[in-house]
This record gives C-alpha cells, sequence and structure tokens, in this order.
C-alpha cells in the first residue's frame, strides 16, 4: 500500500515538473507584441477655430406686383434658377392699354388746343397792334381839338380792351402748353403702369414656392408671388469667442484676407471655401461671443439658405511644427505620452505636450524629434522598455516629402 502511494507521488511530481518546463520553453519562444508605426515629421500645421454657423442667401427678394390685376401667365416652374430680367408673371395688361390709349388721345387733342390758342394769339396781338396805332394817331388829332373827346375815348378803351384779349390769350396758349405737358407726363406712366404687367426677375437666383397663380387677383405691393435667394455666393453668419477678436483685428488691419472653410452635413462632399466679409462692430455682452460673416462662391451650390454648417476659421499657420499621427497620443494619470520605438525595437513611454489637433495629425510642441518612429496602434500590449514587432504596413500617410 505505501509503496502505491510513493508511486502515485512520484507520478504527479514528474508531470508538474513537465508542464513548468513547457510553459517556460513557450515563454522564451512568445513573438514581440504587434505594433504599426507612424513618423515624426515637420510640416506646416494651419490653426484653426472650429465654431456652428447657419448659411444665408446673399439676397432675397420677394417679388410682388407694382400694379393691381389678374394674373394671367406663370413663366417659371418654382423650384427652378432664373435669371436677373427673366419674364416671371404676366398681369392683365388691358386695361392699362385702354387707359395709354386714351392718354394718348387726350394728348393729341390738346396740341390741336395749342395750336387753335397760338393762332388766336396771333390774331388779337394784330388787332391790338392796329388798335394801338390808331390810338397814336387819334390822340394828335384830339389834342389838336379835331375829333370829340368821347370819340378819343372809345378808341381807347378798345385798344386797352385788345391789350387785356391779348394778356387772356397768352394765358390761354400757356394753359393748353401745361395741359399737353401734363398730358405726356400720364403717357409715360402709363407706359410705365403697362410695362409693370410684365414682372420680371430682379436678381438671378433660385425661386421658391409659388405663391400666387394663374387666375388670381393680385393687389399692387401687397401680394408676395415668389420668393427669390441669391445663393451663388452666399454668406455663413457664425460667432466667436471675443479672445480671438483681437488677432483677426491684426490681420484686417494688416489687410490680410481671414480664409474660413464651410463643411455641409454631408461629409461625403467636400468643403466650400471663402473669406471673412464682415467682423462685427460689438460684442454680444450676454454670450461674451462676436459674430462675424464669411462670404463663399458657393459655385456647386452646396451651401444652401437656413443651412448649419461646420465652420473652419484660419487664425494663423505653424510654418515649421512637428506632427505625429493623432492615434500615437495616449492619456494617463500623469498627462499625455507616446511609446517612442528605438533602434533595437525596444519602446519608451515618453511624456510629451501636445499641441493644435488638424485633421488625423497632432502638432506636438515637447517631447519628441524630428524623424522618431512612434506606435500608433497596439499601446495597450506594452510596457517600457518591451521589444515590439513593426507591422509591415507603417502610416507613413503624414510624411512630408
Amino acid at each position: 500500500m505505501r509503496s502505491t502511494i510513493t508511486g502515485c507521488l512520484l507520478a504527479l511530481l514528474f508531470f508538474g515538473l513537465t508542464s513548468s518546463c513547457e510553459k517556460r520553453k513557450k515563454a522564451r519562444h512568445r513573438l514581440p507584441p504587434p505594433v504599426s508605426v507612424g513618423r515624426v515629421v515637420i510640416k506646416s500645421v494651419p490653426v484653426r477655430i472650429r465654431a456652428i454657423g447657419k448659411v444665408e442667401a446673399l439676397t432675397t427678394v420677394s417679388v410682388k406686383s407694382r400694379v393691381m390685376g389678374q394674373l394671367t401667365t406663370v413663366h417659371f416652374k418654382e423650384g427652378r434658377n432664373v435669371t436677373r430680367g427673366d419674364v416671371l408673371f404676366t398681369i392683365d395688361p388691358r386695361p392699362y392699354e385702354a387707359t395709354m390709349k386714351q392718354i394718348a388721345a387726350n394728348l393729341l387733342r390738346d396740341k390741336a388746343l395749342i395750336k387753335q390758342a397760338q393762332a388766336t394769339l396771333r390774331k388779337d396781338v394784330i388787332l391790338a397792334k392796329n388798335a394801338r396805332a390808331e390810338a397814336q394817331r387819334n390822340g394828335a388829332l384830339y389834342r389838336k381839338r379835331l375829333i370829340a373827346k368821347d370819340q378819343y375815348e372809345k378808341i381807347l378803351a378798345n385798344a386797352a380792351a385788345l391789350e387785356a384779349v391779348v394778356q387772356v390769350d397768352r394765358a390761354a396758349v400757356t394753359q393748353a402748353e401745361a395741359t399737353v405737358i401734363a398730358d405726356k407726363a400720364a403717357l409715360e406712366n402709363a407706359r410705365l403702369q403697362l410695362s409693370f404687367c410684365t414682372i420680371r426677375a430682379p436678381i438671378t437666383g433660385r425661386t421658391g414656392s409659388l405663391l400666387a397663380h394663374q387666375g388670381d387677383m393680385i393687389k399692387d405691393h401687397d401680394t408676395i408671388l415668389v420668393t427669390i435667394n441669391q445663393i451663388a455666393p452666399a454668406y455663413v453668419t457664425f460667432s466667436l469667442l471675443a479672445k480671438y477678436l483681437q488677432p483677426l483685428r491684426s490681420r484686417t488691419a494688416a489687410h490680410e484676407e481671414i480664409k474660413v472653410e464651410a463643411r455641409a452635413p454631408r461629409q461625403d462632399l467636400p468643403s466650400e471655401h471663402g473669406v471673412i466679409s464682415l467682423i462685427d462692430n460689438v460684442i454680444d455682452g450676454q454670450t461674451g461671443t462676436i459674430s462675424l460673416k464669411g462670404r463663399f462662391p458657393n459655385r456647386s451650390k452646396r451651401l444652401w439658405p437656413g443651412e448649419y454648417v461646420e465652420v473652419l476659421l484660419t487664425l494663423r499657420e505653424l510654418p515649421r511644427a512637428l506632427v505625429v499621427p493623432s492615434q500615437a497620443i495616449q492619456s494617463g494619470q500623469n498627462g499625455q505620452y507616446l511609446f517612442v520605438v528605438k533602434s533595437d525595437t525596444t519602446v519608451e513611454l515618453r511624456p510629451v505636450v501636445a499641441g493644435v489637433v488638424e485633421g488625423d495629425v497632432t502638432v506636438v510642441l515637447r517631447g519628441v524629434k524630428v524623424g522618431e518612429t512612434v506606435v500608433t496602434d497596439g499601446q495597450m500590449r506594452l510596457v517600457p522598455g518591451a521589444k515590439v514587432t513593426i507591422k509591415p504596413r507603417i502610416a507613413a500617410h503624414n510624411e512630408t516629402k
């Protein structure tokens, strides 16, 4: 019995020693953890401020009729682009054509009255001239006592009456001429009113919903027929903290263009590029922000009025910044760090001071040197001094050539 127990103990001891040896053997042959790496490179990096902005049309026009009447024709389809000068609507022109014809007839009549008044004036001027001459002759006869006093007074009264008639005739001619001038003005106004029956696009842009339809009675200067938005160019309005005002003012004072990007929610589309066209003249005391406006060519019409977009404003450029792939930066209890792969393929934990993040790279202000290799993936399995295996595909997308 004792020999049996002894045999079992020896067997267990043998298997335990064998298992321990196998584990140590496997540990000796275990490969270093694989990691992806990138390089520290020098790159020009823009310092950008991000904000949320709202797209605004460059110009918005509510089209109204300038005359009253029935809408007879709509010449466009709602939601389509129109060019300045395109015919949009036609108001029934017949009442205005009739008015213009009537005024034109009045003008012809009053021109004829001018001629008649001028002829009467010429006749009465001759009569008055003859009466004055007769009065002068009879005056000499009267002074010589050759004619009676009452006869001479009648001649003088006749001459004076004819002079008064001439004055009346002159006033009649002046009045007739004024009437013709008024008729011409009325005719011009009638032509203008008739032209208003054809409503044209005041700007180039995109039409909105049609607010009046064929057959509707339209009031002048009252009914909005359609709204047109000019969206190329377009504005984007956004706000920034007041602390950014001074650097922006410095750039505008130096007549520098301040570049700005607008990125629509549809991330598959490229950004629109523009410049700052307005820095507001007052800081909002409640929010501590200042309003800015960017102007964008928007030739592709990706920016749509009323849409909210991400705005990226380039504050300045860092011309020779040290950058690493952003995924290389890790955060710990003592701050930010990364793993640097040394020439012997061991890693060193390096504390760093990170700066601006731009796209998929981060500026490192302190802690690395240009050309060093940093771990971008696989950091969770690393400890300082550990050996690593670098994956064949090296993330060198951020290297400057």
